[in-house]
């Protein structure tokens, strides 16, 4: 085939100028687009509100770790401050306020309105109170009466405590709100806490001694004779009428005793022997033969005379306790216990405590 008889086909000008064919538009409504913006707002909405939510549980968890710590080592100061009060000096109960208004300070200082350490001191008197009753299950006897004792008093310090605490926090984080009365009063609180207990001890020391201190049988007296009727009456309960002179005389290790007849209501006479303890206190070793003259006499009386029945004895000698170089009983003088007892039984401080 020659090559001038091969055509190519002839376009189509009108299929070749031809557009494609327009499609319609599709209208997408408002609300869609509403809604789309609605999911959006809540997607972020829960996103702040999640945010929030892990905020305030770290912030809350923070919190609660400084009120656990702090309340840890109030109850640790509360103890100790405790035991010194109890065991070396009665000025100790000062430094319990004080130092839980330092703490107080220190904390609204550092926290501001959210300060820890009104909830901290409130806790850590009962978390003492905790460790004061352990104390008491597991410890030596020596120990167990001021653990048993520390239960009451660490509770006590936790409600106390609270109270000194919430209102210094308030009154340093609201200063600028608090008013001229209000600061008025909050100083008025200050002064009765240091100044009520004074006059409280001034006045009606004994309770206060027996209450507070722990001093079960805390006898206070402006003289040896008031303080030896009220021994035997914290002794026995009961009135007695001393009013015979005293009498001195001198031991074997010179020291100066007094004794004086005493009766009780009944008319039952005893002797009594007082000792000089503390002269700055006036505290005396009272020592008395009550038991022996209400109770023991008559039994010894009773049943020597039984016994002289029934023996055709002359003459009985009952003796409830031993007499002489034997003052406990199956321990003498060749006994090596005895040595110690002996010191014991004797010892000024151990007498005044019994």
């Amino acid at each position: 085939m020659d090559d001038k008889d091969f055509e190519l086909p002839k376009v189509n000008n009108e299929e070749e100028n031809a557009t494609p064919e327009e499609k319609p538009l599709i209208e997408i409504p408002q609300e869609y687009y509403d809604k789309l913006e609605k999911e959006k707002k809540e997607k972020e909405a829960q996103a702040e509100i999640q945010a929030k939510k892990e905020e305030e549980n770290q912030i809350s968890t923070v919190k609660t770790n400084k009120i656990f710590i702090g309340a840890f080592v109030n109850a640790i100061i509360f103890i100790v401050l405790l035991y010194l009060m109890i065991n070396k000096n009665k000025l100790f109960i000062i430094g319990l306020p004080i130092y839980i208004i330092v703490y107080s300070y220190i904390k609204v200082g550092m926290e501001e309105k959210e300060s820890t350490a009104p909830m901290s001191t409130l806790m850590g008197g009962f978390i003492a109170a905790g460790l004061c009753f352990l104390g008491s299950v597991v410890l030596r006897d020596d120990l167990k009466e001021f653990f048993s004792y520390g239960i009451f008093a660490s509770i006590a310090v936790a409600f106390i405590g609270v109270v000194i605490s919430s209102m210094l926090t308030n009154m340093v984080a609201n200063k600028e709100e608090t008013k001229a009365v209000g600061t008025l009063g909050y100083l008025l609180f200050f002064v009765l806490l240091f100044a009520g207990p004074y006059f409280a001890y001034k006045y009606f020391p004994e309770p206060i001694l027996k209450y507070v201190f722990n001093e079960k049988n805390a006898i206070v007296a402006e003289s040896e004779e008031e303080y030896l009727v009220k021994t035997l009456k914290n002794r026995y309960g009961i009135d007695f009428n001393c009013d015979d002179p005293f009498q001195s005389l001198m031991d074997e290790d010179n020291t100066i005793i007094r004794r004086k007849t005493c009766t009780d209501k009944s008319g039952v006479e005893f002797e009594v022997q007082s000792t000089e303890y503390s002269s700055s206190r006036k505290e005396y070793i009272i020592k008395d033969n009550y038991v022996d003259a209400r109770l023991l006499s008559k039994l010894k009386s009773d049943l020597a005379e039984e016994i002289k029945i029934v023996t055709n004895a002359n003459s009985v000698s009952i003796l409830m306790y031993p007499k002489e170089y034997c003052a406990f009983v199956a321990n003498c003088v060749e006994n090596s216990q005895y040595i110690r007892d002996y010191e014991k039984e004797t010892n000024r401080d151990n007498q005044f405590n019994y």
